[in-house]
């Protein structure tokens, strides 16, 4: 994988999207769901992290989770994510205080001169411009990639043995 590091043409703020990496789970009673996630920059933590994406109703209605799942468990499962009253979260330190940054494309001069690349984001603290240069080495983790689980409503559970 390669990381992708930002930085504010304006201030000293510079930050990756290593922290990104991994998976990331919803522990509903003895289940995991995958969580739909995003790079973001959040101002809590200062930090790009990962933010949660929300779920609609509608894909709520169409979820479907591993095949051993009794149909009164997709119900459970269903109803405790449409019940959810806060906001989509930082994945890091649960603050709903970020932005996702928006997807941007690479030229070919960019990637020839290994320019950095505009992402369209202004840093909220200071107004700059939020670059991205994707021009970094490859790092290879195999199946090492770290595992975090969250409760229905994104904050983090150390551990989700024995957790409902």
């Amino acid at each position: 994988m390669k990381t992708t590091i930002y930085t504010c043409a304006k201030c000293e703020f510079e930050n990756s999207d290593f922290s990104t990496w991994g998976h990331h789970y919803y522990k509903i009673d003895t289940h995991f769901i995958t969580i739909n996630r995003d790079i973001a920059i959040c101002y809590s933590c200062k930090s790009i992290v990962s933010a949660e994406i929300l779920p609609f109703e509608n894909e709520i209605n169409n979820l479907e989770i591993e095949k051993s799942v009794s149909k009164a468990e997709l119900e459970a499962i269903k109803l405790a994510l449409s019940s959810r009253k806060t906001g989509p979260r930082c994945l890091n330190c649960g603050s709903h205080d970020f932005e996702f940054i928006p997807n941007f494309k690479i030229s070919k001069e960019q990637v020839r001169y290994r320019l950095p690349v505009r992402t369209g984001l202004f840093h909220r603290n200071c107004g700059g411009r939020i670059y991205a240069d994707t021009d970094t080495p490859k790092f290879f983790m195999g199946d090492r990639l770290p595992k975090r689980y969250y409760n229905k409503d994104g904050i983090e559970i150390k551990s989700p043995i024995n957790f409902k």
